[in-house]
């Protein structure tokens, strides 16, 4: 597509939308925001009034056959994403969708073969998959400058269980935290497709999965309860021997009224590692052979989001970071934690 204004519709006009989406697209020049969607009228009313949006419908299957779109951004709970991802694909509309792709990984593979068949771009909002300091990991393991990967570590605590997320809090009116106030859908097992894990515990994976070239052979979990986990913590055997845990946890600072969060990673090889804590903005590198350096932010990828990224690929001028194609391994990989932690047992992945 040509530097024409792409024209962007969404579905699911809440927070999340309001938060993160429409500033990204707004300061990608020649976007226009033109429709939303949303089941509840007056909650519709008031995103397109404060954000400022023409079109607004109730049901996304309207929207998607009367607005003139370019382009889509799915923002619906969890369990949702499937259906409306699938009707922006029938219809041949590229589609940017917040994680996860789906919550089944039956799913999430027949939204791959629809986008293919439909050629579609089709791409998922992750965090740190877009993350520069990730990308430069991703390309370090993929090039093997770390030789053969030992261990791979991705952490990530947070308070959403304080804020009301989890329904167990009431959200608070905070316009510089929620122009939109959430619907506490996470706190719903079914809309939520799971707890933590599923909320943030796709961010962290896919700094293991996305574009470092780690397949998983194996999956085992333990969480504080399996329908709607605060904590968890997943170990994984990839193909090849290398081993990964990833731990999340969203019920941390009880008396704080704004977000919190904090984490670390490392990934250790046999011949250097790399790692980095919040707190510290450097990345550190150690050649097994030589003293901890830091990265020089020079060598790091420009910064980037995933809203920008996916206008650029419609646009032809970049790749997709995180396409669906490669998501589908976080849903996998999710999906058989919280098989495992259901039944004790590790789970293989085919």
């Amino acid at each position: 597509m040509s530097k024409k204004n792409v024209r962007v519709g969404i579905i699911g006009a809440g927070w999340w939308a309001a938060n993160t989406h429409v500033p990204a697209l707004r300061a990608v020049e020649g976007v226009e925001i033109v429709a939303c969607c949303r089941r509840q009228p007056d909650r519709l009313k008031e995103f397109a009034d404060k954000i400022g949006v023409p079109q607004t419908y109730l049901d996304h299957e309207e929207m998607l056959d009367k607005a003139k779109l370019d382009a889509v951004i799915v923002c619906s709970p969890h369990a949702r994403h499937y259906e409306h991802v699938k009707s922006a694909l029938q219809r041949g509309l590229p589609v940017l969708t917040d994680k996860p792709l789906s919550i089944r990984s039956s799913e999430a593979e027949e939204l791959v073969a629809l986008a293919e068949l439909k050629g579609a771009l089709l791409a998922v909002f992750f965090g740190h998959a877009y993350d520069s300091v990730h990308r430069y990991i991703a390309k370090q393991i993929k090039n093997g400058c770390i030789g053969r990967l030992a261990h791979f570590s991705a952490n990530y605590y947070a308070n959403p269980d304080m804020l009301g997320f989890f329904g167990n809090s009431e959200f608070q009116e905070n316009p510089a935290e929620f122009p939109i106030l959430p619907t506490p859908f996470r706190a719903d097992p079914i809309l939520g497709g799971g707890g933590y894990l599923q909320d943030v515990g796709n961010h962290v994976l896919s700094a293991m999965l996305i574009g470092t070239g780690l397949k998983v052979e194996e999956v085992s979990a333990v969480m504080d309860q399996t329908e709607i986990d605060l904590r968890a913590s997943v170990c994984l055997k990839f193909i090849g021997g290398g081993l990964g845990t990833a731990t999340v946890a969203g019920d941390l600072r009880p008396e704080a009224m704004r977000y919190f969060g904090t984490g670390h990673f490392s990934v250790v090889g046999d011949r250097a590692g790399f790692w980095k804590f919040s707190g510290d903005d450097r990345l550190w590198h150690q050649d097994w052979s030589d003293s901890p350096q830091p990265v020089p932010p020079s060598e790091l990828p420009a910064h980037t989001n995933p809203d920008a990224n996916f206008i650029a690929a419609i646009r032809g001028e970049e790749a997709l970071i995180a396409p669906g194609s490669a998501a589908i391994d976080c849903v996998r990989v999710i999906e058989a934690a919280y098989l495992s932690a259901r039944t004790g047992r590790k789970v293989i992945l085919k």
